[in-house]
C-alpha cells in the first residue's frame, strides 16, 4: 500500500486529480463494465489457455470474474480504495502464481476498452479530453505500481543501494561482490541496452517510460534471474536503461540463450493504451557479451561493456554481439588514453605545436595551425591523433580545447605575432563553452578576425544544437569559419552551402596519395571547383612533397589554393 501512495507522490497525482477524474465515471454503466469483463475474461483463455484450468478450479465464472472488473474499476476514481484493492490483487497473484507479464498484457487491454468509450463520448464532450488524459496518466501509475510489486527479488532486503525502480542490485552492488563472488572460467557478463529509451520518455510521458523499464526488468528476471552470490541475483540495473547480467554456461549456450531471450521479447511488444486506442511498443534491444575473465577487475569489464556497446551502436540497430580481441584493445586503448588525457591535464602537461599554412601562389604564411601536444614524464611529445578520437566519446576533447585556445591566443598576444591562428574547436566546447572563444581574444587584446575556427567535420557538425545561430554569433564577432577533415565520415556538401563558413580543409587522407590514386584525384578536384562556385578559400593538407603541390596547383588552376604539410615544415612546438 504504502509503494501506490508514493507512486502518487512521485508523479504528482494529487486528491483534487482523483476528484476530478470522478466525473468520467458518470458515463459508465453497469452493463459496459460487465461485457469487458467477459471480453477480458475471454482475452485471457485465448491468450494464455494455461489459465483456464486454473480459474474454474477456483470457482472464477464469467459472472465472478466481470464482478472483479468491476470492483478494480470502481475502485480507481478514490486513492484509499484503489490502495486496498491494488494490494490484494498483487496478493491474489502470488498465490496463484500469475505471472506478472502475463497480467500487465491483460491490464494494459482493460485500460485500452475504459480510453477507448471516454475518447468517442469526448467527440461529443471535447470538455472531457483533460480528464481523460489524467485517467490516463493513473492507469500508467497503477501500472508501474503492479510492474514494481512483482519485480521484487527475495534477495531485496540485504542489499544496499538498490534500484528502487525494478529492486534489482545497482552498479555499485556489481563493485562490491565481484572480487570473491566469481568463478571466471565458465561466467559471461552481457548488458542490454534499451534502444531509443529518451524517445520513449520523450514522446509518450515518464510513466510509460518508467513502465517500459519495469516491463523489461521482469521479463529478464523471468528468463535469467538465479541467485548468484551472498544472497545477490544475477541481473543488476547499470544506469537508465541499461542493465547487466551474468550468466553461467559456454560461449555457445549463452549466445544461444541470449539470442532466444530477444527474439522472445521482440514477439512480445508492450501494448499500451494511448488516446483511446492501444499503441504497441516495441522494445529494441542492442546487447554485448564476454567472458569475464578478459579483465583483472569489474571496473575494466564494464568499460570494455559500454564502450562496445557504443561502437555496435554506430553500426547495428539491435541483436546481441560478442567482444572480439580488436574490439577489446580498441576499448583499453581508449580508456589508457581517457587516463593519459586526464592526467596530463590536471599535472599542467598540455602544450601546442604551430604548423605553417602557406599561399601555395605566393609562398607568404597565411595562418599557423595550433595542434594540441600532450608532454609526458620524459619530455616526449604525444600529438593529437594519437587520443583525440578517443578522448571525444567523453567530451575531454572541450576541456582540452579549452586549455590549448588560451595557451595559443596568449602567447600570440605576448610574442605580437601578426600571423593568423587558426584552432581546432571540438563539438563539445561549442556546444557548452562558445563564449570562451569572444572571452580570450578580448582579455587578451587578439582581434577575432585573426583567429580562424576549425569546426571537425569528423565528430558530425549537425549534432551541435543551433549550429547555425552559434556559427552567425563568431562571425559576427569577425571570427573566419572553416571545416575541417572536409570528405570524412560525415561530411557532406550540404553543409558547406548551408552554414556561412569561410573555407573548408580537404582531409589529407584524399592528398597524400593524390599522385597515385585516380579517385582521389577526382574528389580534390571536384571539392575545389564546388569552393570556387561558393568562393571559400580550400587547405589541401598533407602536400609532402613537391610532386603533390604540382598536382594541387594543376587542378585548382588560377583558383588560389592554401597549403599545409611537411613540404613547408614540421609542427613546431611553442613554449
Amino acid at each position: 500500500m504504502k509503494l501506490l501512495r508514493e507512486l502518487f507522490q512521485v508523479y504528482n497525482f494529487r486528491p483534487e486529480d482523483f476528484k476530478e477524474i470522478q466525473e468520467l465515471k458518470k458515463f459508465f454503466n453497469s452493463e459496459q463494465i460487465a461485457k469487458i469483463g467477459k471480453e477480458l475474461k475471454a482475452e485471457v483463455i485465448d491468450k494464455f489457455p494455461e489459465y483456464k484450468n486454473l480459474l474454474k478450479n477456483r470457482g472464477v465464472n464469467n459472472e465472478l470474474f466481470a464482478e472483479t472488473i468491476s470492483d478494480f474499476f470502481n475502485s480507481i476514481f478514490e486513492a484509499e480504495s484503489l490502495t486496498v484493492t491494488t494490494s490484494t490483487i498483487i496478493k491474489t497473484h502470488k498465490n496463484w502464481n500469475i505471472k506478472s507479464l502475463d497480467f500487465i498484457e491483460v491490464y494494459f487491454s482493460f485500460s485500452e476498452k475504459i480510453l477507448s468509450i471516454l475518447y468517442d463520448i469526448s467527440s461529443k464532450h471535447p470538455e472531457l479530453i483533460k480528464n481523460i488524459r489524467k485517467l490516463t496518466r493513473l492507469l500508467f501509475i497503477i501500472a508501474v505500481y503492479f510492474l514494481r510489486s512483482s519485480c521484487k527479488t527475495n534477495a531485496e532486503q540485504t542489499i544496499t543501494a538498490a534500484d528502487p525502480m525494478t529492486g534489482l542490485p545497482s552498479r555499485y552492488n556489481i563493485q562490491k561482490i565481484f572480487p570473491e563472488c566469481v568463478n571466471k572460467d565458465s561466467l559471461f557478463a552481457v548488458v542490454f541496452d534499451i534502444r531509443g529509451f529518451a524517445n520513449i520518455n520523450t514522446y509518450f510521458g515518464y510513466e510509460v517510460g518508467d513502465s517500459v523499464i519495469i516491463y523489461f526488468a521482469t521479463f529478464l528476471k523471468e528468463t535469467f534471474l538465479e541467485e548468484f552470490c551472498k544472497g545477490y541475483p544475477n541481473i543488476f540495473r547499470l544506469q537508465g536503461d541499461q542493465f547487466f547480467v551474468l550468466i553461467k554456461g559456454t560461449q555457445e549456450k549463452v549466445e544461444e540463450k541470449v539470442k532466444r531471450f530477444l527474439e522472445k521479447i521482440k514477439g512480445k511488444p508492450i501494448k499500451i493504451p494511448l488516446e483511446g486506442d492501444r499503441h504497441t511498443l516495441d522494445i529494441i534491444l542492442i546487447s554485448v557479451g564476454t567472458n569475464v575473465n578478459v579483465c583483472q577487475d569489474i571496473s575494466n569489464l564494464l568499460w570494455i561493456l559500454e564502450n562496445s556497446l557504443r561502437e555496435f551502436k554506430k553500426t547495428q540497430k539491435d541483436g546481441f554481439f560478442f567482444i572480439d580481441e580488436t574490439i577489446k584493445e580498441r576499448c583499453q586503448r581508449r580508456k589508457e588514453n581517457v587516463a593519459l588525457v586526464i592526467k596530463a591535464i590536471k599535472e599542467n602537461r598540455v602544450t601546442f605545436a604551430f604548423q605553417k599554412i602557406i599561399d601555395l601562389y605566393s609562398g607568404d604564411i597565411f595562418a599557423y595551425e595550433v595542434l594540441a601536444r600532450i608532454k609526458t614524464k620524459d619530455g616526449k611529445l604525444i600529438p593529437a591523433g594519437v587520443f583525440i578520437d578517443d578522448i571525444s566519446f567523453y567530451s575531454l576533447d572541450g576541456d582540452l580545447d579549452k586549455i590549448v585556445i588560451e595557451e595559443a591566443i596568449k602567447y600570440k598576444a605576448k610574442t605580437g605575432m601578426k600571423e593568423r591562428l587558426s584552432i581546432n574547436i571540438s563539438n563539445a566546447l561549442l556546444e557548452g563553452n562558445v563564449d570562451l572563444l569572444e572571452r580570450v581574444t578580448r582579455e587578451n587584446g587578439v582581434p577575432p578576425k585573426e583567429i580562424i575556427i576549425e569546426l571537425m567535420e569528423r565528430q558530425n557538425l549537425t549534432l551541435i544544437s543551433h549550429l547555425k545561430e552559434k556559427i552567425a554569433y563568431l562571425k559576427k564577432l569577425g571570427f573566419k569559419i572553416f571545416i575541417d577533415d572536409f570528405g570524412v565520415d560525415y561530411a557532406n556538401f550540404h553543409l558547406i552551402e548551408t552554414l556561412a563558413i569561410d573555407g573548408i580543409k580537404i582531409d589529407g587522407r584524399f592528398v597524400r596519395n593524390i599522385d597515385k590514386k585516380i579517385l582521389d584525384r577526382e574528389f580534390v578536384e571536384f571539392v575545389l571547383s564546388v569552393a570556387r562556385q561558393l568562393k571559400v578559400a580550400v587547405v589541401a593538407e598533407y602536400i609532402e612533397n613537391q610532386q603533390i603541390l604540382k598536382i594541387i596547383k594543376d587542378l585548382a588552376k588560377d583558383f588560389n589554393v592554401l597549403g599545409q604539410g611537411y613540404l613547408f615544415g614540421k609542427p613546431e612546438v611553442k613554449e
